[in-house]
């Protein structure tokens, strides 16, 4: 599909649609600053690029070769991205499926009410043996994202390098992790940034829940009876979690210094010399000063703020992205896996410009987590509701942004509408993980009720057994002794 795309006429069309491509992502805009500094002007000045240096540098490399040979070699890299990314989600989608459900959760779930239940219907669609691939297949089978991989968009190859944090974070590195989130913040998206809190607890979880023991037979089977008696709801305390994570803190701040300064080394030349071109990405993501428009909703809101409260507005919008951090922290702390897929649809929404690849790249991270879909409510009118302008926006914006119309509201409202039911089915997918805890916690409740009242009957019948047995024993023997005494 993407060889396809990449070869025929309407990858000229995909470069220029602003629901794929955002200014500082574009790699026509790359390629304008490889004429620029051809000339010996710098890509940043006046705006002209605003994106990575690293995405300059691949646009820089495909230029030294013929005309041919450099898209070829181009779309070659860009669909190596793409397969990159689909198998980094199929490995966090195996490390998730390894843990949920685990038999003790089943077991629990037998025992619950039936509106405590997940709808099994729901439950089914995804089969355990298939999730993995079938998230994979989610994500190479998307239009939107093979659209983009034809457009040669920048977010493909940062696709892959925070993918790639995410797996390692999956699986307990939590260094490797923090190495690659740092360096994936300060190249490619500086709100990567938001997900490092997240990241951190996920290492940790995962380094707990794999601890070794002692490989007796004893012990090991003690492990595994743990094992399967965990459920969802038996996540790592909060603080003890932050502890372990510190170190990871402090590795993903010196990451992202020297990917900062191994950057500015190799592209010194085209970013003046220093450090300018973290000041142009902070202008293109966090500020936005260019008002291209877009799926967002800042382009829209920082221009129509009076001049004298612009810079507030600026401000408030740019750290977005950052208020929700704390809150999902402590409410997901325990669970740091969907505390990260939440934390990392929260950046995708409130973040840098952002594209319609970043809702289904976050879809493809859910599909894992089943039985929590089961329990989202409203699903098929959250799919209609936020679809139906999905679909309409690409019309909207080739209707009314060309010469003659030049209205942006619709294509504004348009917009609004698909990021109100995007923000939508994120809360209901933080609301369905907190009642799959909350149905696990007060399923074992009962159970430990139950249980404690049938060990209280058992003691209970014991005890007057006794008294029973005890009377018994003193009446045969008065009517021993009495019989003596007739004797007698």
């Amino acid at each position: 599909m993407r060889a396809l795309l990449l070869h025929s006429g309407l990858v000229p069309m995909l470069s220029s649609a602003l629901e794929l491509v955002v200014p500082h992502v574009s790699w026509e805009r790359a390629l304008e600053g490889v004429f620029l500094k051809a000339r010996g002007v710098s890509p940043y000045t006046g705006g002209a690029f605003t994106g990575s240096p690293a995405l300059l540098l691949l646009a820089q490399l495909a230029r030294r070769r013929p005309q041919r040979t450099w898209s070829a070699l181009t779309s070659a890299l860009f669909i190596a991205f793409d397969v990159a990314a689909a198998l980094l989600i199929y490995a966090v989608a195996r490390a998730v499926r390894a843990d949920e459900p685990s038999p003790r959760e089943r077991q629990l779930q037998a025992q619950m009410p039936e509106d405590h239940r997940p709808r099994a219907a729901r439950a089914r669609l995804l089969a355990p043996d298939l999730v993995a691939h079938t998230a994979a297949a989610a994500y190479m089978l998307n239009p939107v994202l093979a659209a983009q991989c034809a457009a040669r968009s920048g977010e493909v190859p940062a696709r892959a390098a925070l993918l790639l944090a995410v797996a390692l974070a999956h699986g307990g590195a939590a260094a490797a992790a923090a190495a690659a989130l740092g360096a994936s913040a300060v190249v490619f998206n500086l709100y990567d940034a938001t997900l490092l809190l997240p990241l951190a607890l996920l290492a940790a979880h995962a380094r707990a829940s794999r601890a070794a023991a002692p490989l007796t037979p004893p012990a090991l089977q003690q492990k595994q009876q743990q094992q399967q008696q965990r459920t969802f709801a038996h996540g790592p305390p909060l603080l003890p979690s932050l502890a372990a994570a510190t170190p990871a803190f402090l590795l993903a701040a010196a990451t992202a210094a020297v990917a900062a300064s191994w950057v500015t080394a190799v592209d010194s030349s085209s970013s003046g010399g220093g450090w300018r071109f973290l000041r142009a990405a902070a202008d293109a993501q966090l500020w936005q000063r260019d008002a291209t428009p877009g799926v967002g909703l800042r382009w829209y809101l920082t221009q129509q703020a009076f001049a004298s409260v612009r810079g507030y507005f600026a401000v408030l919008l740019a750290g977005h992205a950052l208020v929700h951090a704390a809150p999902l922290a402590l409410r997901l702390g325990a669970l740091p896996r969907p505390l990260a897929e939440a934390s990392l649809a929260a950046a995708a929404l409130f973040g840098a410009p952002p594209t319609l690849g970043a809702p289904c790249l976050v879809a493809c991270l859910m599909l894992p987590h089943a039985c929590t879909l089961a329990r989202v409510r409203g699903g098929a009118a959250l799919v209609v509701l936020g679809g139906a302008p999905l679909a309409l926006l690409p019309v909207v914006a080739r209707a009314w942004l060309r010469a003659g119309t030049g209205n942006a509201n619709y294509l504004y409202f348009q917009a609004l509408a698909a990021n109100a039911a995007a923000a939508v089915g994120v809360l209901q997918f933080v609301a369905a993980t907190v009642r799959r805890r909350k149905a696990l916690v007060m399923a074992e409740r009962a159970e430990a009720a139950a249980h404690a009242a049938a060990q209280g009957a058992g003691e209970f019948n014991s005890e007057h057994l006794k008294r029973d047995s005890g009377g018994g024993a003193a009446l045969q023997q008065a009517v021993t002794a009495s019989g003596r005494i007739a004797e007698g």
